[in-house]
């Protein structure tokens, strides 16, 4: 007696030969197991899923008009991989939307890799230019943008001590073969 069970696909799972010689399909093994992985996007996408939940049960301040919340791709994959890091994370989101303001004001808080990174930035609301802190990287653009600056005004500085300093070497060498300045 032949006995054929089909899956959801209409295609036969196992078949029974008299004899009792057992032959099952391959095909619908791997398709309960690549059911049951679940990819790494599959989870960071659970788990920005939860945290925008838990970020909109916390109340906030009725003083704030506008609040937007940046999170890196480094800040992401920290949360993900430390439960602590995330707490804490929470713990200043937390801090920083329940504070009273004296005036309505918009709020950016930025979450990167590590907690020096995090920045909360509050603006009063006629004045902040909110839009242009919508974009996630725009804190971090700025940022290098400035650091970048800063090395440019730095390396200058240096070329023009270093400048400075051969002259004053030459002068001191044309002094001392003349033998002074008063002779």
């Amino acid at each position: 007696m032949t006995e054929i069970t089909n899956n959801l696909f209409g295609m036969p799972t196992r078949f029974s030969y008299p004899g009792s010689v057992v032959v099952e399909n391959t095909f619908q093994k791997e398709m309960e197991a690549a059911d049951t992985r679940i990819t790494e996007e599959q989870k960071m996408a659970q788990f920005k899923k939860e945290f925008w939940a838990e970020v909109a049960s916390i109340p906030k301040t009725p003083t704030i008009d506008n609040l937007v919340i940046n999170v890196t791709e480094e800040g992401w994959k920290r949360m993900q991989e430390e439960p602590e890091y995330r707490e804490k994370m929470m713990a200043l989101i937390r801090r920083d939307t329940m504070g009273h303001f004296c005036r309505q004001v918009d709020s950016v808080i930025t979450i990167g890799g590590t907690a020096e990174e995090y920045l909360a930035h509050s603006q009063g609301s006629l004045y902040s230019n909110f839009n242009r802190h919508m974009n996630e990287n725009s804190y971090i653009e700025r940022k290098e943008k400035r650091k970048r600056y800063m090395q440019e005004i730095f390396e200058k500085m240096r070329e023009k001590r270093l400048f400075e300093k051969k002259k004053w070497q030459e002068l001191e060498m044309k002094v001392s073969r003349i033998g002074g300045f008063y002779e």
